[in-house]
């Protein structure tokens, strides 16, 4: 069925990835009251002819990479009090992608997880779209490569890996919604809490690679007042109130991220007129 068009119904966009195949287009449909998704496919020769096969020596190489940086990881974060780390980026040019693994408990709408509820494993899988020149049925089929290999090696089932890609369109990279799921998580980073959305939005709502910057902010933030200007999910806001900052100041453009500020500061006891949060155009502070 090479060069064949697919198009298949779900009720979440996210149940797509469990057929194997990487969808081009995603489109919100309703079946009377009920929210589902047209998915739209492009079928290769090369992914149908190929039969299921042990991991190529390629994979191998990916298989052993995770390991080690898994085990190097693993402990030492846990011992830290860190949910969330990026156990791969990009290390094999072959498979693009960063992988981030979080350890995390569910969420029961604005509630705080359960103190007795059991942490999962959840991966957050990002693919870096691969180059014009790369034929997409190879793209295609590393990609799936390495969902196995990672849902393998790191011991997550397919339904606790979210896969997104990071393609920059015309007015820049997308930050847009991306899913309806609302199935929110709460991690841990240094003793605080916070909550993560790994389907619905392009980010998490918890930036990994800003982690030294929060833990900077905290040794700093005592007896200060401390603006956060493009606030996001007020991380930062949470970490300066930990370190004994006199009163935050949220700025961000939008309520969703406000009220997922709001969620945060709550969760970890700051709440009241020393922590303000403001909708505006944070630029409006710079000048």
């Amino acid at each position: 069925f090479g060069g064949w068009r697919a198009a298949l119904l779900f009720g979440e966009q996210g149940d797509g990835h469990m057929i194997g195949l990487k969808p081009e287009r995603s489109q919100r449909l309703y079946n009377g009251a009920l929210a589902c998704n047209l998915l739209q496919f492009s079928v290769h020769a090369e992914r149908v002819q190929r039969a299921p096969a042990p991991l190529a020596e390629q994979v191998l190489m990916l298989v052993n990479r995770l390991h080690k940086r898994e085990q190097h990881l693993r402990k030492r974060l846990q011992r830290e009090g860190i949910d969330c780390y990026r156990v791969y980026d990009a290390d094999l040019p072959e498979y693009a992608a960063a992988i981030d693994v979080y350890l995390a408990r569910e969420v029961d709408g604005a509630a705080a997880a359960a103190p007795d509820t059991v942490p999962q494993r959840w991966l957050h899988v990002q693919e870096y779209q691969a180059p014009a020149e790369i034929e997409p049925g190879l793209a295609a089929r590393r990609l799936q490569d390495l969902l196995r290999a990672a849902a393998h090696e790191l011991e997550v089932p397919r339904a606790r890996i979210a896969m997104k890609t990071r393609a920059r369109g015309h007015g820049g990279a997308r930050y847009g919604r991306m899913d309806a799921r609302a199935h929110w998580l709460e991690v841990q980073e240094g003793g605080l809490h916070f909550r993560v959305n790994l389907f619905d939005y392009l980010d998490t709502g918890l930036f990994l690679d800003h982690r030294n910057v929060r833990a900077r902010l905290r040794a700093l933030a005592a007896g200060q007042q401390v603006l956060n200007l493009f606030a996001y999910t007020g991380t930062g806001s949470v970490f300066a109130a930990a370190g004994g900052a006199l009163g935050t100041t949220s700025v961000d453009l939008s309520a969703t991220y406000l009220e997922w500020a709001t969620w945060n500061l709550l969760r970890n006891g700051f709440r009241g007129a020393a922590h303000r949060l403001v909708q505006a155009d944070a630029r409006m502070f710079l000048a």
